[in-house]
């Protein structure tokens, strides 16, 4: 019968008017909830998600579009505080470098201060429920989200960031934000254009108020302001994420060492974090999802990009200060200053005048940052940096005196009382298996036990016979009990086996120690910890198993030999003179403003929502998309908090196809759709509303002629391809392609979104064979 289309409400939780708010969008599709996204900011501040806590509990699924902390970060806490159960969806990428950044956002914390609103069995937990995808890859719903489908696709600007496609029925949602529509070296760009005519198309406008320089123009800059710094004896500092745009900057900063290696030969280059060595080694595993470049590279070359050859791994300062000897550009998270091994640099390297400082992000910095303090001072802006700052520094020290001795007393009897639990708990158990023993076999003969003879200590020699006398698995007293056990005692251990045998118990090989501290040999003896890379061997040698890529969690075999020395944090305002010089090449990876208006244009959504912008790029860009995108009528910009109904304002009226019409239907497919032309006439059924119809068979005296219709959207940069290797000299001149001189082919744009393709020239074979295969690009 005659229905509406499904009801759709968006609520923006947080992440609107704002470029530097994290971004969690509530999408109602009916009754089925769909969180977009769970981000969270490095600052951790639990008011600003406060919103997600009333409207956790009815999420029905989780779509995460990039593995950074400000679409993923508040996935842990949201779990473990909020009542959040939905499976976590998000491609392959997203997963493995989503854990590494909370992860290194955890340990940043954890090294300054008593970090304690989520720990890393919290992020274990919430990622327990991540389905990973790839790209393409249909996904089903069930229960109240029966018939909703959602596909991702690259975005172009993270490995494995998703631009998510969301469908039901009629009406199809599409979910972009941070997108890139450039060619990188490591990644291809957005797959946002391939798509066509959604329904409702919700993205962000995060820097559409200045355009993108020329990668190749960036890239010089870079390489030029790095090595001016090095030769005057001077240290780069580049602050930059976790996962996530580093490889960008690594790849274009290993390929500048190899290709200078003379002039560069007394500096050196790494990548400092937590993490820094799972990163790399997970990006050496996941080439599949990269640029083409990259993907034809390996192919032709057995090596891999990622192996670098001149990037040293580096997880602590300890390791990083043995490069400390010569000049340094180093890769350090985070991008905001506000926590991490790069702010700590800041502070070490700012009050020297010879250090550099690069900045790559700009449009999504929080506003009180150490990082956006210092955007503050860059060109364009004529303000010369402040002669110094005052900040507020986190750290741990060493206890020392009394405290140290406190501490150490509270230690020491922690461990009497678990020694006495332990102790109580084996007396208990002892007691429950004499207890259980009797309860079984009774006693003999009715005689009174004693339960104090009953003896378990190897030491009583209970199974040691001297010849000729029999031997005997228990004696209680002078009564010989009935063997209850083949020897005493015996537990019988039940072993898991697979298809491979039976499976080995790590416990049973430990890690023993060699006389010069190394690990010897044994399963699990290979440190995930790339500490020995960057102080044994070369740049990015780890030393192990390179096919490893198993994640360690920070801390987990951090110099294991060492005991850990008691610490306590403290808080000191610390006065910092800049006099580094700071600079900002822009390595963000989103669209610019121009480059999105052309990319809607072509994509021609019906209703778009904007969010995550600036009150001015918002403004800006509801301007530029009502002027400039056919038939987008709406443009809305919902305020945090402020629900909109953006459901469909069409109706859809079900009916059902007559058995013997169904079986003469044609089929072609066409995209991810299948059409077929249909001569057919309405019938209803039912009462006299009409709550039923059927189309059946048109008889063939009443089927009116009609219009050849050409079905798909045949491209001339495609079609010039296809003529290529048909032979003909096909060229464009102002946007019209010519064929061999005398035929022409023009596209243009019609009302509805129709396109008609103009074809030109004289009636000779060579019109009439390239109209024969432009025909055959259709259907």
């Amino acid at each position: 019968g005659q229905t509406m289309t499904s009801t759709i409400k968006f609520n923006p939780l947080y992440g609107t008017f704002s470029a530097e708010e994290p971004l969690c969008y509530l999408l109602e599709i009916d009754d089925f909830c769909i969180l977009l996204d769970c981000g969270w900011t490095d600052a951790f501040n639990t008011s600003m998600i406060e919103p997600l806590r009333k409207v956790a509990p009815k999420i029905d699924v989780v779509l995460i579009s990039h593995p950074d902390l400000a679409h993923i970060g508040a996935l842990p806490y949201a779990f473990s505080k909020f009542g959040l159960k939905a499976p976590i969806y998000g491609t392959i990428p997203v997963f493995k470098m989503g854990q590494i950044f909370m992860y290194d956002a955890f340990q940043s914390r954890h090294n300054d201060e008593d970090f304690t609103l989520f720990n890393l069995d919290d992020v274990d937990a919430s990622f327990k429920n991540f389905h990973q995808l790839k790209y393409s890859q249909h996904i089903s719903f069930s229960g109240k989200g029966l018939g909703i489908e959602a596909t991702p696709h690259a975005s172009g600007r993270t490995i494995g960031g998703t631009v998510w496609r969301i469908k039901k029925e009629t009406e199809e949602i599409i979910y972009a934000v941070d997108i890139n529509h450039k060619k990188e070296r490591h990644l291809n760009p957005t797959a946002l254009s391939s798509l066509n005519r959604p329904t409702l198309l919700i993205t962000d406008t995060p820097t559409t108020v200045y355009d993108q320089i020329q990668r190749s123009t960036r890239e010089d800059e870079l390489t030029k302001s790095i090595i001016t710094t090095l030769h005057r004896g001077g240290n780069v500092l580049i602050p930059i994420d976790t996962a996530g745009r580093v490889l960008e900057l690594l790849m274009i900063l290993d390929h500048f060492w190899t290709s200078n290696q003379k002039s560069l030969s007394n500096s050196s280059l790494a990548f400092l974090s937590n993490s820094s060595y799972n990163t790399v080694e997970f990006a050496k595993s996941q080439l599949e999802w990269m640029s083409d470049e990259i993907q034809n590279s390996f192919d032709n070359r057995p090596e891999n990009p990622f192996s670098f050859n001149h990037v040293y791994l580096c997880h602590t300062r300890k390791d990083f200060d043995k490069l400390s000897s010569r000049p340094v550009v180093v890769l350090a998270s985070h991008s905001t200053l506000e926590t991490g091994y790069a702010r700590e640099l800041l502070l070490e390297w700012a009050s020297v005048a010879n250090n550099l400082v690069i900045l790559t992000e700009k449009s999504c910095l929080p506003p009180h940052s150490l990082s956006r303090l210092l955007h503050n001072h860059v060109a364009p802006f004529t303000t010369a940096p402040p002669e110094s700052l005052k900040l507020t520094v986190k750290k741990r020290v060493p206890l020392e005196g009394e405290e140290l001795a406190a501490h150490n007393a509270h230690e020491e009897a922690l461990k009497a009382a678990r020694d006495a639990e332990r102790q109580q708990k084996e007396q208990e158990e002892k007691l429950a298996l004499e207890q259980k023993l009797l309860e079984e076999k009774g006693a003999a003969n009715n005689e009174e036990i004693d339960l104090q003879s009953v003896t378990y200590s190897s030491q009583n020699k209970f199974f040691q016979a001297t010849e000729g006398e029999a031997m005997h698995d228990l004696r209680v007293g002078a009564v010989w009990l009935e063997p209850y056990y083949p020897m005493f005692p015996c537990l019988q251990q039940n072993n898991k086996f697979d298809e491979f045998g039976e499976a080995i118990d790590l416990s049973d090989y430990p890690m023993a120690l060699e006389d010069d501290g190394d690990y010897s040999f044994a399963p699990s003896s290979l440190p995930k910890d790339p500490s020995a890379s960057s102080s044994a061997g070369g740049p990015g040698d780890r030393g192990g198993d390179p096919l490893d890529f198993s994640l360690s969690r920070p801390g987990d075999l951090d110099h294991p030999i060492e005991e850990a020395k008691p610490t306590k944090c403290v808080i000191v305002d610390q006065q910092v003179f800049i006099k580094c010089k700071i600079c900002f090449i822009d390595f963000e990876g989103r669209s610019d403003r121009r480059s999105m208006k052309n990319i809607l244009s072509g994509l021609s959504p019906r209703k778009i929502i904007l969010v995550h912008g600036s009150e001015e790029a918002t403004e800006q860009a509801k301007q530029d998309y009502i002027k400039t995108i056919r038939d987008c009528k709406v443009v809305l910009s919902p305020r945090n908090g402020q629900t909109i109904d953006v459901s469909g304002d069409s109706n859809v009226f079900k009916v059902t196809l007559q058995d013997s019409l169904s079986k003469s239907l044609q089929f072609i497919k066409v995209g991810d759709y299948q059409i077929s032309y249909v001569d057919a006439q309405i019938k209803m059924l039912g009462d006299d509303d009409g709550t039923e119809a059927m189309l059946e068979e048109q008889p063939i005296d009443q089927i009116p002629g009609h219009n050849v219709v050409y079905v798909g959207d045949t491209k001339l940069s495609d079609f010039k391809q296809v003529l290529t290797r048909a032979g003909f000299q096909a060229d464009f001149v102002g946007g019209i392609l010519v064929c061999n001189g005398v035929v022409t082919l023009r596209r243009e744009e019609g009302a509805g979104g129709s396109t008609k393709i103009n074809i030109e020239g004289c009636l000779c074979d060579d019109y009439f064979r390239i109209r024969e295969l432009l025909f055959s690009q259709m259907h």
